[in-house]
């Protein structure tokens, strides 16, 4: 194959995923057994029954316990998206804590079974919530959940232990940051108690913006959310500051000032790199149900809030929002780069100046942003060309790390052009959420198969 062949492939399994990351969150919210919010409302639920048996429940009843056990009470396989949407509201009660607890979770799932981790969701939701309360004490907080080599949640009696959780600087040196789990967990506490919520602490720090911020607002809000975390430098303050958002942003890579780059450097991109933060900012942008929760916890004249539900009013009118994501990192994502990018293209991409696309230590998410950057290179911005709504190949959307796995994988790639003239001349240009799903269901159909699919 030549390299244009090459790139008609990855195309080709670029327009496919496009499909099934969609698909995907759409279908989540028409079928709300099939989410993953509702295994964590489930959990939730056991952890509030069992907590009343358990030896280690030494505090009174939490009032947080009777709130989920009243509430869950209802819920049943055949519960419908304006029920889930509902019970999820009355658990959160509009204050953000839902987000919060995902956001702490989530600091923790790195270099360990992701079931693991998120089985100890409950715990991370008692202490958002207890970060929620006006009488907060951060220090009391930290001495509470953040026991010397675990984590421990006084109202649940759950527990988490995790390799990294108090990693010497020998296993988790300065550049990964990411591996400092106590460290943290205690400075997300720190800075997040003035505010109460993940929700709640972005709207802060964006206040209604004079300026127009349609172009980077994601990567801002992603600044904001390493701030909160992981920064750990001397070169701004551990405490974010609003008014040094942009120019923090800049010194992090999570934006760019395309004045000050040459030709070179834009396209051989580099940024701040935590899988885990971009998977967060994933999930509160595409899966409706956290999406919404992130609104209801913001002031309703915020700027973000506002962003949030454009994307929220017409996911596909504003997709080209999600441009601004990044892929997270997985390995699962590693290897489907790996497996769509063939030695002709890779060189071709490195005779033109972008870089390496696969390679030790290279992470998936730089490559995937550098492709994207590569075959968008023709396009002109600000204008609206067949050629620009063809390619809407966002970085995000190569994820292969959720709900697709080997078998179906390999079958997407392999057939992908076939499958992908069966979408085309089934349902042509997919414009609109019904034209997204009912090729979702093809796709699935094609790669759970391996009879041919004849376009149409």
């Amino acid at each position: 194959m030549d390299s244009n062949s090459d790139i008609q492939k990855l195309e080709d399994v670029w327009y496919l995923m496009r499909i099934h990351q969609l698909g995907s969150f759409f279908n989540q919210e028409e079928y709300p057994p099939s989410s993953w919010i509702m295994d964590l409302v489930f959990r939730l639920f056991q952890s509030s029954y069992r907590s009343k048996y358990s030896e280690l429940f030494s505090t009174p009843k939490d009032r947080i316990l009777s709130r989920i056990e009243k509430t869950l009470g209802n819920v049943r396989f055949e519960i419908d998206k304006s029920e889930l949407h509902d019970i999820l509201r009355k658990i959160d009660q509009d204050t953000g804590t839902i987000v919060t607890a995902h956001w702490l979770t989530y600091i923790f799932d790195v270099q360990e079974k992701a079931d693991f981790i998120w089985a100890k969701f409950p715990l991370f939701f008692s202490l958002a919530t207890k970060l929620n309360s006006r009488s907060a004490d951060p220090n009391q907080l930290k001495k509470t959940y953040a026991k010397e080599r675990i984590v421990w949640d006084p109202i649940t009696g759950m527990e988490l232990k995790h390799r990294f959780y108090a990693a010497k600087e020998d296993k988790a040196p300065e550049k990964k940051l990411h591996l400092k789990l106590k460290e943290n967990m205690e400075r997300t506490i720190d800075n997040l108690v003035p505010y109460g919520s993940i929700p709640k602490y972005i709207a802060y720090m964006f206040p209604n913006a004079k300026t127009d911020l349609e172009e980077d607002w994601l990567r801002l809000v992603a600044a904001a959310l390493f701030w909160l975390t992981y920064y750990n430098s001397d070169k701004f303050s551990k405490e974010p500051d609003r008014s040094k958002l942009r120019e923090f942003a800049l010194k992090t890579g999570f934006v760019e000032d395309s004045k000050q780059l040459s030709d070179k450097e834009s396209k051989k991109v580099r940024f701040t790199h935590f899988k885990r933060l971009w998977a967060a900012l994933r999930d509160y942008t595409m899966d409706p149900y956290y999406r919404r929760l992130f609104i209801a916890g913001m002031p309703r004249n915020n700027t973000i809030r506002k962003h949030m539900e454009k994307l929220d009013s017409d996911p596909m009118r504003y997709e080209t929002y999600l441009a601004q994501l990044e892929l997270p990192g997985d390995v699962w994502n590693e290897r489907l780069v790996d497996k769509i990018l063939c030695g002709n293209l890779q060189r071709k991409l490195k005779d033109e100046g972008f870089g390496n696309i696969v390679g030790k230590g290279l992470k998936s998410s730089i490559a995937a942003r550098r492709l994207y950057r590569y075959i968008t290179k023709d396009i002109t911005k600000g204008e609206v060309q067949e050629e620009s709504i063809k390619k809407q190949l966002y970085p995000v959307y190569l994820d292969a790390s959720f709900k697709i796995r080997e078998e179906n994988l390999g079958q997407l790639i392999d057939r992908s052009s076939e499958i992908r003239q069966t979408i085309q001349g089934k349902y042509g240009p997919l414009k609109n959420r019904e034209s997204v799903v009912q090729a979702f269901e093809t796709l699935r159909k094609c790669c759970a198969t391996k009879q041919t699919c004849v376009p149409e």
